[in-house]
């Protein structure tokens, strides 16, 4: 980062991170959830207006997403094998794919209802994932009656298409795209406004300080 020319002033996890942009994730709402979907790691959190109420990491990534595409489909003509590039390519263009969508790749001739069966077991394990928390969440606490009143997605695997939809549907919650840089008027292309979400929130000042940050790093670039 500092050959780029930049200064590293905080460090923090998602969770906190998020906490700064409160008042924007709620946005007059009592409890809202963000799922921050990585390549290789995932964060649920639940914020109220306190604060944190809740955090996990789940096991589902958007490295699992591609890992579902990646391997061989068989068709009457023959097989077709999916490496890891042309999985994450796939997934970028095509998303989720519904039951009875129509076509074929015309790059890798894959037809589209094969991918989103291959794609279905990591989507059901993360709406599993998803139940499993929000029901220790509420059993927990004891809050059977604070329920989460909107589900908003974040980070680079967020911005799966159909997502949004599957979700809803399974969870049977409101979910939809959190996007701050928005909130301060910087526009940007959703893909890139997802990833920045984050970012941006822990360069504000939020509830609490907290800097994982070395000291003596910051005792260094304070001087």
């Amino acid at each position: 980062v500092e050959e780029l020319g930049l200064q590293v002033r905080n460090a923090g996890l998602p969770a906190t991170a998020l906490e700064n942009s409160i008042g924007q994730i709620l946005s007059g709402k009592e409890r809202v959830a963000v799922l921050e979907i990585g390549a290789g790691t995932t964060s649920f959190v639940i914020l109220g207006k306190d604060g944190i109420h809740f955090y996990r990491q789940l096991q589902v990534t958007g490295k699992t997403m591609t890992d579902a595409l990646t391997g061989s489909i068989v068709f009457e003509s023959g097989r077709v094998d999916i490496h890891p590039e042309q999985a994450e390519a796939l997934k970028q263009k095509y998303g989720i794919p519904e039951r009875n969508a129509q076509g074929h790749d015309p790059q890798y001739a894959i037809e589209l209802n094969k991918l989103g069966v291959m794609m279905r077991p990591a989507l059901e394990k993360l709406a599993n994932e998803l139940h499993r928390t929000l029901d220790y969440y509420r059993a927990q606490f004891n809050r059977p009656d604070q329920k989460v009143e909107q589900i908003l997605l974040s980070g680079g695997g967020g911005q799966l298409k159909g997502l949004v939809q599957f979700l809803q549907e399974s969870l049977s919650i409101p979910v939809g795209m959190l996007d701050i840089p928005a909130v301060f008027k910087i526009a940007l292309p959703p893909e890139r406004a997802a990833r920045l979400n984050v970012v941006m929130s822990l360069a504000l000042d939020g509830l609490h300080s907290f800097n994982l940050l070395p000291l003596s790093y910051r005792l260094k670039r304070s001087k």
